[in-house]
């Protein structure tokens, strides 16, 4: 319940029990041509207090009693526009599969041109781009075609073996980047 409306309700309840105590509703004049029969109240309702929060928990201390003191220092790696931190580098290697999960792959974009290998396969295939139209970059390699938005980096369509058609595709797991293509 609100502040306000535990606010409100107090006061309607101290009012009612005013009226109460001093012998009953006030009465009022009927301006209205047709008198109308008084109106029965219904009885005072009690309303609960809110609760109070709890104060805070003491801070943890050592064994004399006196507050201990904690450092931590994080490893934080800045971004600067010419290396990729660990974390960019990691979003650019993972693995995909289409809705269906009959197929699946992992890409590596760290490094150029891109890595590709598809589940079950022991072999890495090296990427090499396509021209496309404004916007998408397209690879391909053998019997794999990929096309990534430019802007974004996110897989729009992939084509590989067995496929008749082109098929959307999840990243479903993070990955490591591959090693070199044989």
């Amino acid at each position: 319940m609100s502040t306000r409306s535990t606010v409100l309700s107090a006061l309607l309840l101290a009012g009612s029990s005013l009226t109460a105590s001093c012998g009953g509703p006030p009465k009022v004049a009927n301006t209205e041509a047709d008198p109308k029969a008084p109106q029965a109240t219904a009885p005072p309702v009690a309303v609960a207090e809110p609760a109070r929060p709890s104060p805070p928990p003491p801070p943890p201390t050592a064994g004399g009693g006196e507050p201990l003191e904690v450092r931590v220092r994080f490893h934080q790696e800045v971004a600067d526009g010419a290396h990729t931190t660990e974390f960019q580098s990691s979003r650019l290697v993972g693995h995909y599969s289409t809705p269906n999960g009959k197929v699946g792959f992992i890409l590596d974009r760290t490094t150029d041109p891109p890595k590709i290998r598809l589940d079950g396969d022991t072999y890495v295939l090296v990427l090499t781009s396509r021209q496309a139209s404004k916007g998408w970059l397209e690879y391909v390699a053998s019997n794999v075609w990929i096309r990534i938005d430019e802007e974004t980096g996110r897989i729009l369509s992939f084509s590989g073996p067995g496929m008749k058609d082109s098929s959307f595709v999840v990243r479903d797991a993070d990955a490591r980047a591959l090693p070199a293509a044989r």
